[in-house]
């Protein structure tokens, strides 16, 4: 984005993929356009006029109003290019009135034509107003084709940035325990908040729910509480996180959660039965974020085998899901 006039108001937008049954084409965009609707009435009717039906794809409303189809562009190809032009007009526009910011929240539920009308604003926006706000799930991201095409080519641009997260630090989640519940929380309440959670601000909150009154979380004895249940909300997300991994990849990772935080790779070859393919699961685990390398004491990792010279690490989350998931070994 170009660095907006001082005083100038910059106008954020969200918009989130769904990734349920039914969902319309372009729905990631319906969703901006329909906020700038409401928030610019009278720019956004101005900036939408010169393009008629072009934009009814993405804005099924506008259809009945508006028949015509576009004109010379008999070829669907070229339709469906065109109206992807008219979106970037008309957001290009809008942004030159008030500076925008989309934020675009998990990708890897898009559907295709609008991850190929992202490429295209992508390449537009340059000397613009505009800023685009991206966020996926690592292992998606990597493992569709189409989706890690898309994002490769947005990240081409001169001025775009990656930004992975991480989980928080102890320090962290110590000022977030005190921003819910005030000062003066047991700071062995606050280590296994950051062991368990492995620094996931969500997790943090959720497993604060456990204790109930904050001022419990003075007490020592409110670990108890934070170690005997896995909140419900948690369960749920994370089995529906892991609902989309490939088998291959749930079967490492269940072993994981039963060895330990940390796995010696021979430990889990042995621990593994002999049709279970661990290097590649362990690998598509580590591609995905769900494990990390580290290195053992037993020298360099330069021999033709270096997995009986590393350890996989699990995280917390990972662990308490995996564990209490159906097929999970017996703890």
């Amino acid at each position: 984005m170009e660095a907006p006039e001082k005083g100038s108001r910059l106008e954020v937008v969200w918009s989130h993929c769904f990734p349920g049954e039914g969902v319309p084409a372009y729905w990631l965009w319906t969703q901006i356009l329909r906020r700038l609707s409401a928030t610019r009435p009278d720019a956004f009717r101005d900036a939408t006029e010169p393009f008629g039906a072009l934009l009814a794809p993405l804005m099924p409303e506008r259809s009945a109003a508006r028949t015509e189809g576009p004109k010379g562009a008999s070829d669907w190809f070229q339709a469906r290019f065109l109206a992807h032009d008219a979106v970037c007009e008309v957001l290009l526009a809008l942004a030159g009135q008030h500076p925008l910011v989309l934020f675009l929240e998990d990708l890897q539920w898009a559907d295709t034509a609008s991850l190929d009308l992202l490429r295209l604003l992508s390449t537009r926006c340059q000397g613009h107003p505009l800023s685009i706000v991206l966020t996926t799930r690592k292992f998606e991201a990597e493992s569709d084709a189409t989706l890690r095409r898309m994002v490769s080519d947005v990240l081409r641009g001169p001025r775009t940035e990656t930004l992975q997260l991480c989980g928080l630090s102890l320090q962290a989640v110590g000022a977030l325990v005190e921003a819910h519940a005030g000062s003066g929380v047991d700071p062995k309440v606050v280590e296994v908040l950051h062991r368990r959670s492995g620094g996931n601000p969500y997790l943090v909150m959720q497993l604060l729910s456990l204790v109930g009154d904050a001022r419990k979380l003075r007490r020592p004895d409110a670990v108890d509480a934070l170690l005997a249940h896995i909140p419900t909300g948690v369960r749920e997300a994370l089995r529906q996180r892991f609902a989309g991994l490939p088998e291959p990849v749930l079967r490492v990772l269940r072993l994981c959660a039963v060895i330990g935080a940390e796995v010696d790779t021979d430990l889990l070859h042995r621990t593994a039965t002999r049709d279970e393919p661990v290097i590649a699961g362990l690998e598509s685990a580590i591609r995905a974020g769900l494990l990390g390398r580290t290195r053992t004491t037993r020298g360099d990792c330069t021999s033709l085998t270096p997995w009986s010279r590393r350890r996989s690490s699990t995280s917390s989350p990972v662990r308490t899901a995996t564990a209490c998931t159906p097929g999970s070994p017996t703890r």
